[in-house]
């Protein structure tokens, strides 16, 4: 999120992650990093070497009228002079080799080989005026031309047609609105008034009725007792296409029937003619809350909590921009902004606070779904518990890595198509070529740690723990996945050196390890 230019922008309006990193650094006015020129009074030869200061007296050449020509005591005053004049400049020349040793940052220039024995500091280069010419320096990056600024497009719900990743930005974010709940008791409300049931449970059960001889049927809102012996039936009437219901002294079968140019149905049934049983129930009413299609309220980028007296619905939006190459910023693990956003009370299934990842431990549920790595419906449900597939995978190993390198993560709408994520996967090595045809197909842990430890180099995933055996991997691709996380503090293995590959893997599980994958500090004995 962000124009280009701004280090490291924070999010605004809830955008993902995968906006502008920091440009390239400027030198403005063209100088040297701190350094000076030659040392005072030298000047380069052709070939570059630095010949002895001009003015020397060693290299006058004595003339008519010369010094041979003056006086004693004025020879005298003038080699003092001479002398005076040596001393001076042997100290500004000291001095100008000394400063032209040291940069800004401490680090010394190479010298430069004098004709005749010795070192001096490298000559400055010719420059026109009004365009200075900087020539390359040991450690000090030359200065690059700024990318322009990318234009953005307006918020849409929907990207136009050809819009892809690949070649242009994409910048995605969440709008959320609400609509009241309406709360009734065993009372059932219309579709067709534009009321939807949010969800229902069940009251409490009620008191015990009295004992009965009349047979009383159980229900999900009905317990029965029952007391005593059996019941005595009459015998089963013939079959009949006349409809007949069952109730509490009636009981009734029913049996399809093909009479060659349709299939019909027949019932029987039988009445309860004496019982020695007897029955008690008890019912408890059914609770609904449903809301109105008509009551939503407009789109709004603020995060609304869900609550029980409200339902929270969100929408994704996007917006693109041109970009040559897909790129705008440099590789870095800092191009992952770090959220502050309050996640707590965000989900409808995610307020166990005693769970790991609870309500009151959101980070990792944050960092997924404000980089736009994993998502929760639209009704604001996560389903943490709820396998991962290698669609889902990949795609939130694509935007790490894209995200990382400098690009926009998004490479179209979340709309579920991830084909697109599937072959950038492949063209950068993410994954192989056949790996996983299927996108749908459930991982399991390992497969899960193989595809997120190819999201970005090695370089950031450098060993912080000691690990002992892992007694329950294979050897081959997904050991490598798993032993790479492992050392890097991403995953976790147990002491008695299982990892249990071959369970599946939750959407929370995944959570958590894209969360310490993107922020080191987050992993195991981060240091």
């Amino acid at each position: 999120a962000g124009a280009a230019g701004q280090p490291y922008p924070p999010m605004q309006n809830g955008s993902f992650a995968g906006g502008p990193g920091q440009q390239p650094p400027q030198n403005p006015d063209g100088s040297f990093a701190g350094g000076f020129g030659p040392p005072f009074g030298t000047v380069p030869d052709r070939e570059g070497t630095v010949s002895a200061p001009q003015g020397n007296p060693a290299r006058e050449r004595k003339q008519g009228g010369g010094l041979a020509a003056l006086p004693k005591n004025v020879k005298i005053a003038a080699g003092a002079v001479a002398a005076v004049l040596v001393i001076v400049v042997g100290i500004l020349a000291v001095r100008g080799i000394k400063n032209a040793k040291t940069d800004d940052d401490g680090a010394g220039k190479p010298p430069t080989e004098v004709t005749g024995g010795g070192t001096a500091q490298q000559p400055s280069q010719p420059s026109t005026p009004g365009n200075p010419v900087t020539p390359p320096q040991p450690g000090i990056e030359p200065p690059q031309p700024a990318r322009p600024e990318l234009v953005w497009s307006e918020w849409a719900d929907v990207l136009p047609e050809g819009i892809a990743g690949a070649d242009s930005a994409i910048e995605a974010k969440l709008q959320y609105r609400t609509a009241p709940l309406i709360r009734t008791v065993n009372e059932e409300r219309r579709e067709a008034d534009g009321f939807h049931l949010e969800r229902q449970e069940y009251g409490d059960f009620g008191g015990w009725s009295s004992w009965q001889n009349s047979y009383v049927a159980s229900s999900e809102t009905r317990e029965v007792r029952t007391q005593g012996g059996g019941s005595t039936w009459s015998g089963w009437s013939d079959w009949s296409q006349t409809p007949v219901s069952s109730n509490s002294s009636r009981q009734v079968e029913t049996r399809t029937r093909d009479i060659g140019l349709s299939i019909v149905t027949e019932y029987r049934y039988r009445t309860l003619t004496g019982s020695s049983t007897r029955y008690s129930y008890r019912d408890r009413s059914i609770i609904r809350w449903y809301y109105n299609s008509n009551e939503w309220s407009e789109f709004g980028d603020e995060a609304i909590p869900c609550g029980d007296d409200h339902t929270v619905n969100y929408r994704m939006v996007y917006r693109y921009a041109s970009s040559e190459d897909g790129r705008f910023g440099e590789a870095s693990m800092e191009n992952f902004p770090v959220f502050d956003a309050d996640y707590r009370g965000r989900f409808a299934d995610v307020d166990d606070e005693t769970a790991w990842y609870g309500a009151g431990k959101s980070d990792i549920l944050r960092t997924v779904c404000e980089l736009g790595l994993l998502l929760p419906d639209t009704r604001m449900s996560f389903h943490p518990d709820d396998g991962v597939t290698a669609g889902q995978a990949i795609r939130a190993a694509v935007i790490v890595n894209r995200v990382y390198n400098g690009c926009a993560g998004l490479l179209c709408a979340n709309n579920g198509n991830y084909q697109p994520y599937a072959d950038y996967a492949v063209a950068n090595g993410i994954v192989q070529r056949g790996e996983f045809p299927d996108l749908t197909q459930q991982l399991t842990r390992q497969e899960l740690a193989y595809i997120l430890s190819r999201a970005l180099p090695e370089a950031e995933l450098v060993q912080t723990t000691e690990i002992g055996i892992i007694t329950d991997v294979d050897t081959g691709a997904y050991f490598d996945g798993v032993l790479k996380l492992a050392r890097a503090g991403v995953v976790s293995i147990g002491a008695d050196g299982a990892f249990r590959p071959n369970d599946p893997a939750s959407r929370v599980q995944a959570a958590s390890m894209l969360d310490r994958l993107v922020y080191p500090q987050h992993r195991a004995n981060a240091r």
